[in-house]
């Protein structure tokens, strides 16, 4: 199979994720996770796969539910087998045992954080259920704040309103660095967090997608004063980060339609574009 489409994104992993995809493919594990490589929605399951899985052996993983096969599917050609367990043709989806199927990130990570789990392994939310909470709704907010503002000022063809979108996500950023635990170095605190899972993917796509095609690379990163600078690299050298990350060119090859705002790219950017919630 070739490593690219005939459009440019690209079809297999590379790098240290490419690594951890090729480890993770027994066709009798408990999971069957269709993901899609460049797919930033994508990368929060899979985080979470490896972020719970971590301290597990490959026995106790199977034993816990959490071993999975890493099945690489292309979203845009919406095969048959991707279809039948993510209805829109969305990735990420899981197939379960017993005909069973979840899809969409945040779903995913919820049944994650519902298993039966040995102490031992990372947990995506704590047991408290106050600060559950405070992880959830700390998790939406910023969310659905910075994921939006990036896409929307990506996609952005006019000068001005890339001026104006970029101004967006800054903001939308420093509010994200405000709430922050002040030592950190995760939102949290020391550990990695579920707000930490859903913010990561996009914080890594800032240097091969935002700086190269919209030069964008702002004091919250580059000032290492700043709150966010130290978030920011605690997140690029998380074990559980890295395992998923592929390299540069992945990013900004499969981002170029994106960056361009082709006419019917995604059921993502055709939400940005109608001014509707994201899928």
């Amino acid at each position: 199979m070739s490593s690219k489409s005939a459009t440019g994104y690209h079809l297999q992993c590379s790098g240290k994720a490419a690594e951890t995809a090729a480890a993770h493919q027994d066709k009798n594990a408990s999971i069957q996770a269709y993901f899609a490589c460049f797919c930033p929605f994508v990368q929060r399951a899979w985080i979470s796969l490896e972020y719970i899985g971590a301290a597990l052996t490959t026995e106790e993983a199977r034993a816990a539910g959490i071993d999975y096969q890493y099945v690489e599917v292309d979203p845009y050609k919406k095969p048959q087998e991707l279809l039948d367990i993510s209805p829109k043709g969305l990735v990420p989806a899981f197939r379960l045992s017993s005909n069973r199927s979840l899809h969409d990130s945040i779903i995913l990570m919820h049944y994650l954080s519902s298993l039966t789990l040995p102490d031992k392994v990372n947990q995506l939310l704590p047991s408290d259920p106050y600060w559950k909470a405070k992880h959830l709704l700390a998790g939406q907010k910023h969310a659905e704040s910075i994921t939006p503002a990036f896409y929307r000022y990506l996609q952005a063809q006019d000068g001005d309103k890339q001026v104006q979108h970029g101004q967006e996500l800054i903001s939308s950023l420093e509010s994200f660095e405000k709430e922050m635990h002040p030592d950190g170095p995760f939102f949290f605190g020391k550990d990695l967090s579920w707000v930490d899972i859903l913010i990561a993917p996009w914080a890594i796509r800032f240097k091969p997608v935002l700086k190269h095609y919209r030069g964008f690379w702002p004091p919250l990163v580059s000032d290492q004063s700043r709150r966010f600078s130290r978030w920011y690299e605690a997140i690029q050298v998380h074990p559980a980060v890295q395992a998923t990350t592929s390299t540069d060119d992945l990013y900004t090859d499969s981002y170029h339609r994106y960056a361009n705002n082709i006419p019917n790219l995604s059921q993502v950017a055709d939400a940005i574009n109608s001014g509707r919630p994201l899928p």
